[in-house]
């Protein structure tokens, strides 16, 4: 088997290492899939023309048996969790490469010098990864990326005798990700993006004129943009965003006339954007985060190529910000006063506020309940609510009994009061009776005995005396005396 395309699956698991014996393989492509593992040692020692492995979840480092492939054409490794530094044998052994992908993995380390030596590296993306250092300044040895003219279309290998088997690859020009096939012969790409490079872009890379797309966007690098980079007239697309760099563009910049890419954003640059018509046609956002100022920017230079709103920093009031603060002091206030000083309003809106609580609790706590739960929620409140009404009603009961008892008290008490009050009624007035048949009997006894009241005391007769007083004290006596 010469040929083994089984990307854009879904095959799972490692890739096994049974590749010792595939002897005549020379395009092997599982991209696009759910792979995992390592890469096989004996994979290395099918010598492919094309090996691609690109979006999989493979991970740790690139096996050293892979430096026997010396045919390789095309490596794209990248969207994976390979780690590591980039192996320095890449550029001593894969002479022949053409394509080389790492994007987007886990390298770290340095770029080593020995990939200056590829003569035949057209495209190089180490974008994405941990990378550290200087950007190296034998770049300048990439010699097809140095050449103008381009001779041939298609990047193909002769492994067929009837025809030649044309690569494709996935590569990310001009800020978007687009498929190469016919004209990957043509493209030239340098990337170097989303890394921890550090240090000034060095002035040879502007010796690759042949280069299409240069990026080193998301770094570190300082400094001044080399002058020389406006050579390379066959310029696509140029981004050196989100970096440290400083002082001017370029004024050679101008002659990039074939940018159909263009960012500088981020960065500390300052002075005149240069005249070009390409230049002049990208939008403000490719120029954002610098102190630029003329066209396309609203901001207007000065006569030292200052910006006027920088030349005037310090004496122009934001009114902006101004207007923020005020009315943010109005509102709050405007809201706050009738609150703190209202106790009306104050009570109102706590109690509108814990009814929109209560609310959104309620709302909360019934999302996402399924039909069953709600019905069994609802139950259980229905539950509930019958028990409530339920002892209401034996409360309800059990007062309506505690009245009649009541009741029935009060009225035994009513009639025990009553009865009293009747009985000392009665008392009162045998009492009174008592009295006045006292006072008749005195009376009567005296005219008896013919006896005045001065005389009681000084009279002889005892029994007229026992006839006076002791009725007087005893009545029951004074009967019994009478009756005799």
């Amino acid at each position: 088997m010469v040929a083994l395309y089984i990307d854009i699956n879904l095959l799972i698991g490692e890739i096994p290492d049974c590749w010792n014996h595939w002897e005549n393989l020379a395009y092997l492509n599982l991209g696009n899939n759910n792979l995992t593992g390592k890469i096989p040692p004996t994979l290395g020692y099918t010598n492919p023309c094309m090996l691609n492995l690109r979006n999989n979840s493979m991970f740790g480092e690139l096996p050293s048996t892979l430096r026997n492939s010396w045919s390789l054409v095309m490596l794209d490794l990248s969207e994976n969790h390979f780690s590591g530094s980039v192996p320095t044998w890449i550029g001593d052994k894969l002479s022949n490469l053409v394509v080389l992908s790492l994007r987007s993995n886990n390298f770290d380390g340095y770029i080593p010098r020995k990939i200056c030596d590829l003569q035949f590296l057209q495209i190089l993306d180490l974008g994405h990864n941990n990378i550290s250092g200087v950007i190296p300044k034998c770049f300048s040895n990439l010699s097809e990326m140095a050449t103008k003219d381009k001779t041939n279309n298609e990047l193909s290998t002769p492994y067929f005798i009837d025809y030649s088997f044309y690569l494709k690859a996935l590569l990310v020009l001009k800020g978007r990700e687009d498929e190469y096939g016919s004209t990957l012969g043509l493209v030239t790409s340098l990337d170097l993006s989303a890394n921890r490079l550090r240090g000034e872009i060095p002035k040879e890379i502007g010796s690759l004129v042949g280069l299409l797309s240069l990026n080193f966007s998301g770094n570190l690098l300082t400094g001044n943009i080399p002058d020389n980079i406006g050579n390379m007239e066959l310029m696509k697309s140029l981004d050196l965003s989100m970096n440290r760099l400083n002082g001017e563009i370029p004024p050679s910049f101008s002659n990039l006339n074939f940018l159909n890419h263009f960012n500088v954003s981020y960065n500390n640059l300052t002075g005149h954007i240069p005249t070009s018509t390409l230049l002049q046609s990208f939008e403000n956002l490719s120029y954002v985060g610098n102190h630029l100022c003329g066209p396309p920017l609203t901001k207007n230079c000065t006569s030292k190529n200052i910006p006027t709103d920088v030349g005037n920093k310090g004496r122009k009031v934001n009114w902006l910000y101004v207007s923020i603060v005020f009315g943010f002091v109005l509102g709050f206030w405007s809201v706050v006063a009738p609150l703190f000083f209202i106790r009306s309003w104050r009570i109102a809106y706590y109690q509108k506020l814990d009814q929109i609580c209560g609310k959104l609790y309620v709302f909360w706590a019934t999302m996402g309940m399924s039909p069953s739960t709600t019905e069994e929620r609802v139950k259980a409140a229905e539950d509930r609510v019958k028990a409530v009404e339920w002892k209401l009603k034996a409360e309800e009961k059990k007062a309506r009994n505690d009245a009649k008892y009541w009741s029935g008290q009060a009225e035994k008490y009513k009639t025990e009061r009553d009865l009293a009050r009747e009985t000392l009624a009665r008392k009162e007035e045998l009492a009174k009776k008592g009295k006045e048949l006292q006072v008749e009997q005195r009376a009567h006894t005296l005219t008896k005995f013919g006896v005045e009241e001065k005389d009681i005391a000084n009279a002889s007769d005892l029994r007229i005396r026992k006839a006076i007083f002791i009725p007087l004290a005893h009545p029951s006596i004074f009967s019994s005396l009478s009756g005799r």
